[in-house]
């Protein structure tokens, strides 16, 4: 296994652990098989990271911690669908605060909780529509979020920020606004 391998696999690790720990807990491999990211194309990795929140809650695997682990587990697979900014936003506090009010989450939580409305309404026993509407709330939670974190980082003015911060350092040389400078130049700034 070579280094990029490597890095691919602990990358990977965290969910690839979780998703079979939570198929292994609940006696079944069909969770594992439906989530799994190598079986899915990049944009529905986004729209399964939100059906797979809502499905890992209505299991209820565990006694206790049900939603701080599917938080973290979506948390997660935004970051292996390539959406996670390397950890410069989460969900979680998203699904906290709402987009209204911090009660929507619980509420639309029970919502996609529903039972069929009629038999256009999905497969199983539970209503598509519903967690449709699910998961377009959800993922106007991750835009808000992602939108929040650009705001509140203001990256087109972050180098005049450094460069205003190193000038009132007396400890700092000066030359250390031009290193600064070329970080951000870096591909992780540049969304690469």
């Amino acid at each position: 296994m070579n280094s990029s391998q490597r890095k691919i696999l602990a990358n990977r690790l965290p969910l690839i652990l979780s998703v079979r720990f939570i198929a292994n807990s609940i006696g079944t491999r069909r969770f594992e098989t439906l989530f799994h990211f190598e079986n899915i194309g990049p944009s529905k990795r986004i729209i399964c990271t939100a059906i797979a929140h809502h499905r890992f809650n209505y299991i209820h695997p565990f006694p206790d911690g049900n939603g701080r682990v599917s938080r973290l587990m979506s948390h997660a697979m935004f970051l292996l669908a390539g959406v996670g900014a390397h950890g410069l936003w989460s969900i979680s506090p998203g699904l906290a605060r709402g987009l209204q009010a911090p009660s929507e989450y619980k509420a639309r939580m029970a919502r996609a909780d529903d039972p069929r409305e009629g038999e256009l309404d999905g497969r199983g026993n539970l209503s598509q529509t519903a967690l449709r509407e699910f998961v377009v709330w959800f993922l106007n939670i991750a835009l808000d979020q992602v939108v929040f974190m650009t705001e509140l980082f203001e990256l087109e003015g972050l180098a005049q920020r450094l460069s205003d911060y190193v000038s009132r350092q007396t400890q700092l040389r000066p030359e250390a606004s031009r290193l600064l400078q070329q970080t951000l130049q870096l591909p992780f700034w540049q969304g690469q």
